[in-house]
């Protein structure tokens, strides 16, 4: 079972070098997390095998996943 930076109910932020549509700079509640782990996951995500990817919610009820690399701890 692969380990995990950020844990279900953290807020987070979206980093400053996120692409827009994932709303740099707001704070995000994780609610889900899975590591890409095969060729068919990476074909239907656009992310290598490897990747961790969050479910993260903003605070209008909307999600998205979004790669590890686009959070941060919250400040």
């Amino acid at each position: 079972m692969p380990e995990f930076r950020y844990h279900y109910g953290q807020t987070v932020r979206v980093s400053a070098h996120a692409r827009k549509s994932f709303r740099p700079g707001e704070l995000v509640a994780v609610v889900g997390m899975w590591k890409v782990s095969n060729n068919e996951q990476a074909h239907h995500t656009g992310h290598p095998v490897g990747t961790v990817l969050y479910l993260i919610e903003y605070d209008d009820g909307s999600s998205i996943e979004i790669p590890e690399e686009y959070i941060e701890p919250e400040k």
